[in-house]
């Protein structure tokens, strides 16, 4: 499997930088949070969407206001429904 991953932004926070990628998997889009500048970072990756555009918008939504990794889940579940 071939993940073709697009580098969106950076939020600089309190507990330091997390970094904001659109993911693509054949016709599937997503996200990807990783939390951290280090070799010990935190990555969460998660898949909800067909529309491009649509994955595209929402990550640069989580970049603008600092989005957590810990939160992802509950956030595609309100923007997806």
């Amino acid at each position: 499997m071939v993940i073709l991953k697009q580098y969106v932004g950076k939020f600089e926070g309190p507990n330091g930088s997390i970094h904001y990628y659109m993911i693509q998997n054949d016709s599937r889009y997503g996200v990807e949070l990783v939390q951290g500048d280090t070799p010990n970072l935190t990555s969460t990756l998660e898949w909800f969407t067909e529309d491009q555009e649509h994955a595209l918008r929402f990550v640069k939504l989580l970049c603008k206001h600092g989005a957590l990794p810990i939160h992802l889940d509950e956030m595609i579940d309100n923007y997806v429904s």
